[in-house]
């Protein structure tokens, strides 16, 4: 995660942009596959009036974006004088990642923020348990040389299995445990 602030988007206007965004790189025949759809579907209802007046509309909706697209390429290409844009791009025209590294939907803020509350009241936690241990030892309740805090498993003592101590023993196995024989397996 970036340490530049991120603005908060509501949830609606979050998808909505977002899906925008995903339209326009991965999708982008969908406004002209809708105009067909809208253009047949007048066309099977014997409205040919209606089929031309929405090609005429798609038309002037293509034109409007063009020009919106022109109007910005030429204020993204005006930079001052150290090469930055004087104004941010807009988020609809931003890529996925660019989109994501300027904002955030309110439900993701409030989780980043509950997360790292959880992360701070751990360390706090393990910092107290560590600081009391470190004053134990430096009131010399432990020997000095062991400084780090005790686990649960430094209470286990595993009991000893080395070969030295199965010389005896009659079986050999290839388990990490040394089999409890009984008794009449001992004496043959």
């Amino acid at each position: 995660m970036s340490n530049q602030r991120r603005d908060i988007l509501s949830e609606e206007e979050y998808t909505s942009t977002l899906s925008s965004i995903v339209q326009r790189d991965y999708f982008p025949d969908i406004p002209n596959l809708e105009k067909q759809a809208a253009v047949l579907s007048r066309r099977q209802l014997n409205d040919f009036k209606g089929a031309v007046a929405v090609r005429r509309a798609a038309r002037k909706l293509q034109k409007h974006e063009t020009d919106l697209a022109e109007q910005e390429e030429v204020e993204e290409t005006s930079l001052d004088a150290s090469n930055l844009r004087k104004k941010p791009r807009s988020l609809n025209r931003e890529s996925i990642t660019g989109f994501h590294a300027r904002v955030t939907s309110e439900d993701n803020h409030e989780f980043e923020q509950n997360l790292r509350n959880e992360l701070r009241a751990k360390k706090s936690r393990i910092e107290d348990i560590y600081r009391s241990r470190v004053l134990s030892i430096e009131e010399g309740n432990r020997d000095r040389y062991s400084e780090t805090p005790l686990l649960a498993s430094d209470q286990f003592t595993a009991p000893n299995y080395s070969i030295k101590a199965r010389t005896n023993s009659k079986s050999d196995n290839g388990f990490f445990f040394a089999p409890k024989l009984q008794n009449n397996q001992e004496d043959e």
